[in-house]
C-alpha cells in the first residue's frame, strides 16, 4: 500500500524536554555572564571611562572643599598669631636663648645677691619652669623637643612655696573643653588649676599652632576627614588653651631652668645601675645616679640672671630596698631632685625646711612628693610609692 499523501509539511518529533540542572539562580546568572562577556569592547571603554570621569570629579570636588576648610583656617590662625605673637614669639626665643646660655660648656656660678630673698622673693611668684639634659640645649628644635618629656619633679616642690592644689584630685577629662573655665586637662587626665611654675611644656603645646611647624602640617592635609579633626583641635584650642596660657605668661615673674649633666662614667655608686627610664618609657632626663646639675634663675620684668649654680642632685636614700624597680628609680630621683633643690636653699641664704601644709606636688611618674625633709639625705620610708602613671593628656600642667 502506498502512504496517505500529506496535507503539509511533516512536524519533527520532539524530543524530551531540557531539563535545567542546580539551582535557577545559578543557572541565571551563568547565562548573564555570556551575555557581558558578549558585549562589545568599546562599551567596555565608554565605561571605564565614565568611571574615571567620576573618580576625578569626585576628587576636584573633595579638593576644592579641603582648600576652601584650609584658607579659612589658616585666615584664622593668622588672626590669632597677630594678637598673641607679639607677647609668645619674642619670650619664646628669649627663654630658649637663656636655656642654651645655662647648658653652655663655659659655665661658671653668678651667685645671688645678699637680699635677694628678702628683696625678691621668687619662690612663692608665678613662674616658669623648665628642666631637660645638657646635650638637649644646644638649639631651639631641641630645646622645644626635649620639653615635651618636662615635668615639673621634687625640685619645684622642695625649692619653693607656692600653694598648689592636688593635681590628682579634679574630675576626669581629655581635653581641656571638658573642665571648668579657668581650669587645664593636666598629664594626669584630670582638671585642674594651673599649677606654679608653670610647665614650658605646658606652653609649647598650647601655642604650637602659632608656629610655621603648624602651619606646614596644616599645608600638607589632603583628606577631609583629617581636616576637620585640623579644625576642631584648632577650635578647642582657640577657645580654652590659649587664653589661659597667654594669661599665666603675662602673670610670671621668672623662669627656672634645670639642666642635668651627664653621669660621670667613673662614679662609683650602685644607682649607675638604675637604668635612667624603662625602654618603652619617655626619657624625662633626670638620671637616677648622682649627678651635677645647673640652675639658673632669671628676672622677666628686665631680663636680669639673677643667678646660676651648680650643685649635685645626690640623694641618700635610706630604708629597706624595695623590690619594685620602677619605685626604686622614682624614689632616687625624687631624692636627687630634693637634694638639688636643698642645696640651692642654702645658695640661697633660705631656711631649709619645708613650709606647713603644702600640697603635694606631682613627680614625673604620676605619683605625688611629701614635705621634703631638712636635709639632702632623704628616708626611703618619707617618700610614697610610685603610683601607676596615667597617660599624659594633650594639654597638661
Amino acid at each position: 500500500m502506498s502512504d496517505p499523501p500529506h496535507s503539509g509539511p511533516r512536524e519533527k518529533s520532539s524530543g524530551p524536554p531540557e531539563v535545567t540542572r542546580g539551582l535557577p539562580s545559578v543557572s541565571e546568572a551563568r547565562a548573564q555572564r555570556r551575555r557581558l562577556q558578549s558585549l562589545p569592547p568599546r562599551i567596555w571603554l565608554w565605561a571605564v571611562v565614565f568611571i574615571g570621569a567620576g573618580i576625578v570629579i569626585w576628587w576636584r570636588t573633595e579638593q576644592a572643599q579641603i582648600n576652601e576648610m584650609r584658607a579659612e583656617l589658616l585666615a584664622r590662625q593668622r588672626a590669632v598669631k597677630a594678637e598673641l605673637g607679639p607677647r609668645w614669639l619674642p619670650l619664646r626665643d628669649k627663654l630658649e636663648r637663656w636655656t642654651s646660655d645655662c647648658g653652655e660648656a663655659a659655665f661658671t656660678d653668678q651667685l645671688p645677691s645678699d637680699d635677694l630673698i628678702a628683696s625678691w622673693d621668687f619662690r612663692n611668684m608665678p613662674g616658669i619652669y623648665l628642666r631637660l639634659s645638657q646635650a638637649d640645649t644646644s638649639g631651639p628644635e631641641k630645646i622645644r623637643e626635649a620639653s615635651n618629656k618636662s615635668l615639673k619633679d621634687a625640685f619645684t616642690a622642695c625649692l619653693l612655696t607656692a600653694e598648689n592644689a592636688n593635681p590628682l584630685t579634679g574630675a576626669e577629662c581629655k581635653t581641656t573643653q571638658q573642665c571648668p573655665q579657668g581650669q587645664m586637662c593636666n598629664e594626669f587626665e584630670r582638671c585642674s588649676v594651673p599649677s606654679q611654675p608653670y610647665n614650658l611644656r605646658t606652653a609649647y603645646k598650647s601655642l604650637f599652632v602659632l608656629s610655621d611647624e603648624w602651619v606646614a602640617q596644616t599645608q600638607e592635609v589632603t583628606n577631609e576627614l583629617t581636616m576637620r579633626g585640623v579644625v576642631g583641635t584648632f577650635d578647642a584650642i582657640s577657645d580654652y588653651d590659649l587664653p589661659i596660657a597667654a594669661d599665666l605668661l603675662t602673670r610670671s615673674k621668672y623662669f627656672l631652668v634645670v639642666v642635668d649633666e651627664p653621669v660621670n662614667a667613673d662614679a662609683q655608686s650602685a644607682d649607675v645601675a638604675l637604668p635612667a627610664v624603662q625602654q618603652d618609657q619617655d626619657d624625662r632626663s633626670i638620671p637616677t645616679a648622682d649627678h651635677p646639675a645647673r640652675v639658673c634663675l632669671y628676672r622677666l620684668e628686665d631680663d636680669k640672671l639673677m643667678f646660676r649654680v651648680k650643685r649635685m642632685a645626690a640623694g641618700d636614700l635610706r630604708g629597706p630596698a624595695m623590690n619594685n624597680p620602677e619605685s626604686q628609680i622614682f624614689l632616687k630621683r625624687q631624692a636627687n631632685s630634693c637634694a638639688l633643690a636643698l642645696e640651692v636653699k642654702q645658695v640661697l641664704g633660705a631656711e631649709t625646711t619645708a613650709p606647713k601644709g603644702k600640697a603635694p606636688a606631682p613627680d614625673e611618674e604620676g605619683s605625688t612628693d611629701t614635705a621634703p625633709a631638712p636635709s639632702a639625705t632623704t628616708s626611703a620610708s618619707a617618700v610614697p610609692s610610685a603610683a601607676p602613671s596615667p597617660t599624659a593628656a594633650p594639654s597638661g600642667d
